[in-house]
């Protein structure tokens, strides 16, 4: 009887994350990375199984085939570029630098046995749910007319304090949804719902290496003139000090739906 020998390390796993609920993500994903082999499991998370395109953590791994001691590689010394993509265009491309080696130490916030969380927001044509706040955004420049392809919008609430994020997509167009917002209902029970609404202040952070497209553009001919980014939003909010943005405040009410031009003065 012949019997196969299967040694296979696993770095970590990646889970994905719906950016207004915090739900997981149980759609089947494109996802990719230079060097690294991803298998989703059952629960829909992405693991991180083979590495044999990146020398630095194959040999990381093969110490544990045939240990000649504690490894020497860094915890968190290898950047991995992870790129997404959602087939059903529920959710927007991203990409998202994980680092591996991850932590063998289950009580650590870094254990490789807790999942990478990612989130991924929604795109103007998905779903929301009754109840949210939503607006549908167009975003552009105040001065030019000009729109923000891949803004990165800060959603940011003061009573409760909340921040949510958001993205417009290669248009400029974007999803903005809150969540939770309270209804306040006539203590005698005779008078209409009266709904509330919260003031928010939308923070737009612009990557100065795109090119914004002009008011006068034909959308309907309109060719993606960023043909190869991906979004890092991580990058963008984690820089927002020194790229381009600008802010405004907007109102939004349970239940309401509403489109809207955002026009931001950014500096």
């Amino acid at each position: 009887m012949l019997v196969q020998s299967i040694d296979r390390s696993v770095l970590g796993t990646v889970r994905f994350l719906d950016a207004i609920t915090g739900i997981p993500i149980r759609d089947r994903l494109s996802v990719t990375a230079p060097g690294i082999r991803l298998i989703r499991n059952r629960s829909g998370d992405f693991v991180i199984a083979d590495v044999l395109g990146n020398p630095n953590l194959q040999a990381y791994c093969s110490t544990f085939v045939h240990p000649t001691g504690t490894p020497d590689l860094e915890l968190e010394s290898v950047s991995i570029q992870l790129q997404v993509v959602d087939p059903t265009l529920r959710y927007l491309p991203r990409q998202r630098i994980i680092r591996l080696p991850r932590n063998s130490n289950p009580a650590t916030e870094n254990s490789l046995f807790q999942p990478v969380a990612v989130q991924l927001y929604r795109s103007p044509i998905a779903q929301t749910a009754p109840g949210w706040g939503v607006l549908r955004a167009t975003v552009v420049n105040q001065s030019s007319n000009e729109r923000l392809p891949w803004a990165l919008i800060r959603v940011v609430q003061s009573s409760p304090a909340n921040i949510t994020l958001a993205q417009a997509d290669w248009r400029g167009e974007a999803l903005i949804a809150v969540p939770g917002i309270p209804i306040r209902v006539s203590a005698t029970g005779t008078d209409s719902v009266l709904t509330n609404e919260v003031n928010v202040t939308l923070e737009v952070l612009f990557d100065r290496e795109l090119q914004p497209i002009s008011a006068t553009a034909d959308l309907s001919s309109l060719t993606d003139p960023n043909p190869n980014y991906v979004p890092d939003p991580d990058y963008l909010e984690a820089t927002k000090a020194s790229i381009r943005s600008g802010s405004l405040t907007y109102s939004l009410a349970s239940g309401r739906d509403r489109s809207a031009t955002l026009a931001v003065s950014l500096s």
